[in-house]
Formats: structure tokens, C-alpha cells, sequence
């Protein structure tokens, strides 16, 4: 069986609604007999439900190739990414994936939160297999971090994998943001006291690609 992810939604659907629905089909996909399909999100059909535009058919057909290539076939069709933690460092959130991602200077789709409270977000890139989000100022309160809730991510500019297909990141609502170190001075200082630390694996294990 082959589950893909619900994309945009129309006006009469909550969203809340829809991020349970999304992150629900995410968590099918560890089943043995489910494929990952399409992930949709960052798609905007403009508050509709349909793909009524060449473009929103192209975008999805070609999200769908790479799924049954990949999924199916068993050829390398590229990799969605995902995340894998939240670190704040002063007016920075890095977030960690589990794959590479394509360069970008300039994202969309992300929300901070601070106490509840929305932070704004300044500036967005990608370097390697993470994205940091410099915050128009410091977050006084307890983060979370969210990409594509909602509609944030319709027609969003959002991190993508780096193969050919560019498949989007996987969506997450409301993660935790841990405080790694109080500011990037601090962070520099620990790791000269703590000295090299040694390489190894991330923790995360493989997942079968969609």
C-alpha cells in the first residue's frame, strides 16, 4: 500500500485537523506493508482541495514518480529529509536533519514560538544537513518550532533533499526547541574546554525511502 500526505486544504477544514492527519500518515510509513507516498504540503492550491492548474498537477505528478521509483521500484529517487532535533543558540534555532540538503539563502514555512507567542524570523538558509533560522529577536520563554503546519508551507520556498527530484522536508509541528547553549560565545568556550569530541552516528536509524 502506498499512503501519501494531505497537502493544502481548503478554508473549512481546521487545521489542526490536518497537521494530526499528516503527522498521522508519517507514522504509517514505519509499517512493513506501507510506502511512502507524495508529500504535498508545500504545494498551494490556494485554499482549494483540487490541483486545478498545470502547475499543481506537474508538482504533484512529478512527487509521485519519485515515490513509485523509489518506494515501489526500488531505484534512488531522492530522499525526503527529516528532522531530527532543535537546538537554540542565542537568536539562532538549528535544526538537524537526516540527510543532505539542497543550498538555499533564502526558506519559508517555519514558525517560532516562544510561550505561545509567534517570534519572527529574519532570515532562513540551508548549509549541509541543517537549516538555521536567525530570529528577529531573542525568544524569552520555552520554543517550539513548526514547518508547513497549517498552511504555512503552501506555496512556501522549503527545504528540499538534494537529488534531482528536490522532495520537500517532511513537515513537523511544534517540536521542542532544547537550549543547547546560552549564546554561540558559550558554545565556543565549552567546546575548547571539552576538546574533540569523537565521530560516530547520529542515532537515527534507516528508514526505507518513499
Amino acid at each position: 500500500m502506498v499512503v501519501a500526505q494531505i497537502g493544502d486544504f481548503g478554508s473549512n477544514s481546521p487545521a489542526a485537523g490536518v497537521d494530526a492527519v499528516r503527522l498521522a500518515q508519517e507514522r504509517s510509513w514505519t509499517a512493513d506493508h506501507i510506502v511512502q507516498g507524495a508529500v504535498l504540503y508545500d504545494i498551494d492550491l490556494k485554499g482549494q482541495v483540487h490541483f486545478t492548474e498545470a502547475s499543481m498537477v506537474k508538482a504533484a505528478a512529478h512527487r509521485w514518480a519519485a515515490a513509485i521509483l523509489g518506494g515501489v521500484l526500488g531505484h534512488d529517487a531522492g530522499t525526503t529529509p527529516r528532522l531530527v532535533r532543535a537546538e537554540l543558540v542565542g537568536d539562532q534555532v538549528i535544526l538537524t536533519t537526516d540527510s543532505e540538503l539542497a543550498p538555499a539563502a533564502t526558506l519559508g514555512g517555519f514558525v517560532v514560538r516562544a510561550d505561545g507567542q509567534q517570534v519572527p524570523i529574519d532570515h532562513a538558509s540551508t548549509h549541509g544537513a541543517s537549516v538555521t533560522l536567525t530570529l528577529g529577536e531573542p525568544p524569552a520563554g520555552p520554543c517550539t518550532v513548526s514547518l508547513g503546519a497549517g498552511r504555512s508551507g503552501a506555496g512556501a520556498h522549503v527545504p528540499t533533499d538534494t537529488s534531482a527530484w528536490r522532495l520537500p522536508m517532511l513537515p513537523f509541528v511544534e517540536r521542542t526547541v532544547t537550549t543547547a547553549y546560552p549564546d554561540p560565545a558559550s558554545r565556543l568556550a565549552r567546546a575548547r574546554r571539552s576538546g574533540p569530541s569523537p565521530t560516530g552516528r547520529n542515532g537515527v536509524s534507516p528508514r526505507r525511502r518513499g
